[in-house]
């Protein structure tokens, strides 16, 4: 387990955070006890599962720094209005995670289908397969209905392991990320 901070507002860099973070679980990982190849394997790609979530994170902070906060006339599969915010945050968090080889699939608040993004990954595909991959599902922007009150807002990330999450028990998450 660990906890990381991106920085503050005045410390957001994109090119930055991620290898940063890197660096940071790197060491973690060479003081941990010493595990089998694929575990250190294993070890790896959750390590750049997390650092495309913190990129993709630090790119939505950027650019909801210039965006128009507005409701966009639909609701979410949930029930709850849906903001321009929200759909910026989940573009950006979507597309770096899509960047990321590590991820067999992806899921929002925003869309919550199942997104295959590598090649012969999909939602049927066993969660005991491939080791070094995870399925990601994500609230781009918990707590964006109160967001003109200036409250603080977040993203709130679960990291699966395999090609989907369906059929597994939260006990099963391999990592949990607030940004």
């Amino acid at each position: 387990q660990f906890l990381y901070f991106i920085g503050d507002s005045s410390n957001v860099g994109m090119a930055t955070k991620a290898p940063a973070l890197r660096e940071f679980l790197a060491e973690r990982l060479q003081t941990a006890p010493r595990g089998s190849a694929e575990s250190a394997a294993r070890c790896a790609a959750l390590v750049d599962v997390v650092a495309a979530i913190a990129k993709g994170a630090a790119e939505a902070a950027v650019a909801l720094r210039t965006t128009l906060v507005q409701k966009v006339q639909t609701t979410n599969e949930f029930g709850d209005d849906v903001l321009t915010a929200d759909l910026v945050a989940d573009k950006r968090i979507a597309a770096s995670l899509e960047g990321c080889s590590h991820v067999a699939a992806y899921a929002s608040e925003e869309h919550p289908e199942l997104t295959a993004v590598r090649r012969g990954a999909s939602s049927s595909s066993s969660s005991q397969g491939d080791a070094n991959v995870f399925t990601v599902t994500y609230d781009p922007l918990d707590g964006s209905s109160i967001i003109d009150t200036n409250f603080t807002v977040g993203a709130i990330f679960a990291v699966w392991n395999g090609a989907t999450c369906v059929g597994q028990a939260v006990r099963d998450i391999a990592a949990s990320v607030v940004a």
